[in-house]
């Protein structure tokens, strides 16, 4: 935990102890499901780093590709993850 950085964070959210991610996993070797179904790949590694910079723990929640930016929209989740890239 970085406690300057970690004072960033809503309080609602350090309330929570949780950064709530939404993801969609058939990207190997970004995020993907190891063989016990744990959601696994090196955005995993780094969502996890920077929960732990927070102050918190990430939680990874599937979803479809498509409604994950919503779904940050609506306060479904903090922070999405699956290999979105910029088309512009």
């Amino acid at each position: 935990k970085v406690d300057e950085i970690a004072a960033t964070v809503p309080e609602d959210i350090k309330k929570s102890g949780k950064l709530i991610v939404g993801v969609n996993v058939p990207y190997t070797p970004n995020e993907f499901k190891d063989p016990s179904g744990k959601i696994v790949g090196f955005d995993v590694d780094l969502m996890n780093a920077i929960a732990s910079t927070l102050g918190l723990t990430a939680e990874y929640r599937e979803a479809d590709f498509a409604k994950i930016i919503p779904a940050i929209q609506g306060g479904t989740f903090n922070v999405g993850m699956s290999s979105f890239t910029d088309t512009k």
